[in-house]
């Protein structure tokens, strides 16, 4: 009999927390005795991107689905990740639900990912409840994102799954490192995307430049003076050179980056993000909230993480780091999608 297999289906397969995630999970179900494949289109050809996933890559949107339909059978596991392509991919979903595909989607942003276009969120809003009730699960990774209206209709086979973001060797790591003086310079490690507001960015870093402070952005890009090439592992370069964290996603679902510098005991310059930001940072006294609407609100929540910086080492947070690890997080609830 062929074995069983668990695919990802994901455009645009790049370096990033998605994808992480995806290896996490993938290495999970095969202790469970599932083979793993990535189907993917419009990604990066980096095969260390896909772990020891199998991996399928098309030419195309299009392409992909039809790779789909030939290759995913009765008893497999197709895992679609993200919302945002749901209205085209409908009616091949239906097709292998008929067929005895398990369905399950991982959403790993708030639905305020739609904010700024109104007709398209009006249109979710009104389909993507119906579209929802064909999976055998739906996937998230906030509490605050399994409370969004857009899941009411299917609360019940909402499944919340935090990022498991240390293995057990990036655990051994933390929990050996010295407590370290913070820099009061600033960072941020992130994609050049919309999600991540790079016209506030811009602003911030104009700011910044006034009052003589290191700003850095690692983005990849490197046009703007402040922006910096892509890092191995934000964890690793935070670890080894403090300082404070800046963070001004438009919308998120659980950012690692906030629960990689709360694990290090970074302070933390942040925005009002709707889901998962404040779940990572409750109880934290690292974490200073600015609002984008005043740069006033900025420069005193600043004031204060310089003020934390020089009066506090950075030192791991052991607790914290177990419930965001490999070994002692949530990838067992995964279990549940199994069944």
């Amino acid at each position: 009999m062929r074995d069983k297999t668990v695919f990802f289906l994901h455009p645009r397969w790049q370096k990033g927390g998605v994808e992480q995630t995806n290896r996490r999970w993938a290495s999970f179900f095969r202790k469970e005795g599932f083979r793993c494949a990535a189907l993917t289109w419009q990604s990066n050809n980096d095969p260390d991107l896909y772990g020891d996933m199998d991996t399928l890559r098309a030419s195309g949107e299009f392409a992909a689905y039809r790779v789909m339909l030939s290759k995913v059978n009765s008893g497999d596991i197709l895992i679609v990740c993200q919302t945002y392509y749901l209205i085209r991919i409908f009616p091949f979903l239906l097709w292998l639900k008929i067929r005895g595909v398990r369905l399950v989607l991982a959403e790993r942003n708030s639905f305020s990912q739609y904010n700024e276009y109104p007709v398209k969120r009006f249109v979710y809003f009104l389909l993507y409840p119906y579209f929802l009730k064909l999976f055998d699960r739906v996937i998230v990774n906030a509490q605050g994102m399994a409370g969004e209206g857009i899941y009411a209709a299917i609360r019940k086979n909402v499944l919340i799954v935090r990022n498991p973001r240390f293995s057990k060797d990036e655990v051994a790591y933390l929990r050996a490192l010295k407590p370290r003086p913070i820099k009061s310079h600033i960072y941020t490690f992130c994609r050049w995307a919309r999600q991540k507001d790079p016209d506030f960015i811009e602003k911030v870093a104009g700011f910044l430049e006034q009052r003589d402070i290191r700003f850095e952005v690692y983005c990849g890009e490197t046009s703007k003076q402040f922006q910096k090439p892509f890092v191995d592992s934000a964890l690793m370069h935070m670890a080894q050179w403090p300082a404070i964290v800046f963070f001004c996603s438009r919308f998120e679902g659980y950012p690692n980056l906030l629960v990689e510098a709360r694990a290090l005991g970074l302070p933390i310059l942040f925005s009002h993000c709707e889901t998962g930001v404040a779940e990572i940072l409750a109880n934290y006294d690292g974490a200073f909230e600015f609002s984008k609407d005043s740069m006033q609100s900025f420069a005193s929540a600043l004031e204060a993480a310089q003020a934390y910086a020089d009066v506090n080492l950075s030192q791991v947070e052991l607790p914290f780091i177990h419930a965001h690890s490999v070994e002692q997080g949530d990838l067992p609830k995964l279990r549940e999608i199994l069944v």
